[in-house]
C-alpha cells in the first residue's frame, strides 16, 4: 500500500511538459517528419486557399460608366479589363459588372444575351465593333481639337484649358499612331491662340508653318510654363 502511494506520488510530480517530453520520445522519428510535413503542407494549402478567395472579392464600381462617345471607349475599356475582364471572375460575373458600366441605351444592345460565357464573349464583340472603330475613334479626337475656342487674350487659365484639352487629344491620337492624320489642322489651331500666336512662335521665322501638332502643343508648354509656373503638368 506504501508502495502503490509513494508510485502515486511520484506520479503526481510528473508536470505536464514532461508528459508531452515523453509521448513526443515514444514518437518515431519518421512519425514525426511526415506529421511535420503534413502540417507545413496543410498551412499553405490554407494560405493559398485564401489568398484564392480574397482575389475572387467582388471589386468595388470604380470604372466611370461608358457614354457612348467613342472618344471615351479606349479609356473605358482599358480599365475595365484589367480590373474586371482579366481577373478570376467568373464570366457571367463579368458580364453582369460589364452591363452596369454602361449607360442604359448601350446596354439595350446586349441585355438580350444570355447571361453565360457565350453572351459575355458576343457582348465585347458587339460593343468593340461599334464603338472601337479607330476611325470613328480618330475622328472624334480630330473634332475635339477642331472646336478648341478661340483664346483672344493671355489670359493663363484660357490657355491652360486650352492647352490641357489640346494635349489629351494629341496624346490620344499618338496612341493610336493616326497623330500624322490630323496634323494638317495645326495651322488653323494656332489661329485659335491670337492672344499668345506671337510668343510662341517667336524665334521660329518661317519654319512654325510646318509644324505638327506634337510641336504646338510643345510650345505651348513652354509658353505655359513661363506664364503659370505654379500649374503642374496633369
Amino acid at each position: 500500500m506504501a508502495a502503490s502511494e509513494a508510485a502515486g506520488s511520484r506520479f503526481a510530480r510528473v508536470d505536464e511538459e514532461e508528459i508531452n517530453r515523453i509521448i513526443e520520445d515514444a514518437i518515431p522519428e519518421s512519425t514525426k517528419r511526415q506529421t511535420s510535413w503534413s502540417i507545413a503542407i496543410f498551412r499553405e494549402a490554407n494560405r493559398q486557399s485564401e489568398a484564392k478567395a480574397s482575389s475572387k472579392k467582388l471589386p468595388k464600381l470604380s470604372i466611370t460608366k461608358f457614354d457612348e462617345k467613342y472618344e471615351n471607349w479606349l479609356p473605358f475599356w482599358n480599365k475595365f479589363k484589367p480590373e474586371i475582364d482579366s481577373t478570376d471572375l467568373s464570366p457571367v460575373t463579368q458580364f453582369a459588372y460589364l452591363k452596369e458600366l454602361v449607360e442604359p441605351r448601350i446596354r439595350a444592345d446586349i441585355d438580350g444575351l444570355p447571361l453565360t460565357t457565350e453572351g459575355y464573349s458576343r457582348a465585347k464583340a458587339i460593343l468593340s465593333g461599334e464603338y472601337g472603330k479607330t476611325s470613328e475613334i480618330v475622328n472624334a479626337y480630330a473634332q475635339n481639337i477642331l472646336e478648341l475656342p478661340v483664346v483672344k487674350d493671355a489670359n493663363p487659365n484660357e490657355v491652360d484649358k486650352f492647352y490641357k484639352t489640346l494635349l489629351y487629344n494629341v496624346q490620344s491620337l499618338k496612341t493610336l499612331g493616326k497623330l500624322e492624320r490630323v496634323n494638317g489642322m495645326t495651322r488653323s489651331v494656332i489661329d485659335k491662340l491670337p492672344g499668345i500666336k506671337s510668343d510662341i512662335v517667336r524665334g521660329h521665322r518661317e519654319g512654325w508653318k510646318d509644324w505638327g501638332l506634337a510641336q504646338l502643343v510643345k510650345e505651348m508648354k513652354v509658353w505655359r510654363d513661363i506664364n503659370n509656373p505654379c500649374n503642374e503638368e496633369s
